[in-house]
């Protein structure tokens, strides 16, 4: 078994499908598909889609915990989309900020001299490593 990877769509239809048949448990699962096993739970967790009923105030329900199954085209759409946001946000989200840094730039001070104005100076917290992002990115 490897260390962990991200599973492919076609990895997680074949989960699908074993799941399904329920005859085999998570661990023979992995090695089915030559994944550590915490990957197959960590999937099977993150992903799995809570039949749409209304449960009364069932706590074991609402946690998804039973009723729930896994569907790999929603678990790749889930996937997906987690892919996308994680990527680095913008640093610099107000003017204020921006304007502060940009000329705090045209002083020719360093990312970490304006990292530490800003924070001492109530402007807005950003790191150094975000302010050369903005730098490389122009």
């Amino acid at each position: 078994m490897k260390n962990y990877t991200h599973l492919t769509k076609e990895e997680r239809i074949k989960m699908a499908f074993f799941l399904q048949e329920g005859k085999l448990k998570q661990y023979e699962i992995a090695i089915e598909l030559n994944k550590h096993p915490s990957t197959i739970s960590r999937e099977i967790k993150r992903n799995k889609t809570i039949n749409q009923r209304r449960f009364n105030n069932d706590q074991v329900a609402k946690k998804g915990l039973k009723n729930s199954a896994y569907f790999p085209d929603i678990a790749q759409k889930k996937y997906k989309k987690r892919r996308k946001e994680s990527k680095q946000k913008f640093g610099l989200k107000s003017f204020e900020l921006r304007d502060f840094v940009l000329k705090e730039l045209k002083n020719h001070l360093s990312p970490i001299l304006i990292s530490g104005r800003a924070k001492f100076l109530n402007i807005g917290k950003i790191s150094h490593e975000a302010i050369y992002q903005f730098i490389y990115a122009k």
